[in-house]
């Protein structure tokens, strides 16, 4: 599970992106055995449900009601008050952000206000590709990804036939699924000078 790369340590220069950095490579990669939503997501939601856990999709989160100690309550989009035990806010910090400011006696808080500067160089977009082949195709050996270093994008790439489940179907007349992110999104590409998030499919 050892990245491979395109030649060895190559050096990236800074851009908008990142300050200049080695592209090393790495060990340590987690995989799931099928797609996430299959394999990870939809066993989690069921779990918490059972759990007593109540779900509402489809909906923004507003604002907080903040006693000054506590949380108390979630506003939703739907105009929908929501009382917990608990309340955790997993999203990005720029959506954190947003919600905070609508809950100003929150956002105050020394921890809260530690959030904005997470937010100062604007977001780091990643983008996600697949690529089906009709045939299998073959790796220089099992389980094994690629960095694309010399990459405007600096793009990975996974085979998932190599660590999914045998049962997992990888969609009609599919033998190799690649995945792919694009990790850096506003450098322009040397042959049509676009960057990824302009590309269309």
């Amino acid at each position: 599970m050892k990245q491979l790369t395109s030649q060895p340590s190559p050096a990236h220069r800074a851009d908008a992106d990142s300050p200049a950095w080695q592209h090393g490579a790495r060990s340590g990669w987690l995989l799931l055995r099928g797609p996430s939503s299959e394999f990870w997501f939809d066993h989690w939601v069921k779990s918490l449900s059972a759990a007593g856990v109540a779900f509402h999709w489809g909906c923004a989160l507003n604002r907080f009601d903040f006693d000054g100690t506590t949380i108390t309550a979630a506003q939703v989009g739907s105009g929908e008050r929501v009382v917990a035990d608990l309340h955790v806010l997993a999203t990005t910090p720029f959506s954190a952000v947003e919600i905070f400011e609508r809950t100003p006696a929150l956002a105050r808080l020394d921890q809260i206000c530690l959030f904005g500067p997470l937010t100062a160089d604007g977001p780091h977009v990643q983008v996600s590709f697949r690529i089906g082949f009709g045939e299998r195709i073959r790796w220089p050996r099992e389980r094994c990804a690629v960095v694309v270093a010399d990459s405007e994008f600096d793009r990975t790439i996974f085979a998932e036939e190599q660590a999914w489940a045998n049962a997992v179907d990888l969609g009609d007349d599919i033998a190799s699924l690649w995945t792919g992110t694009a990790c850096v999104s506003s450098a322009p590409g040397r042959v049509h000078g676009l960057a990824v998030e302009f590309c269309t499919k």
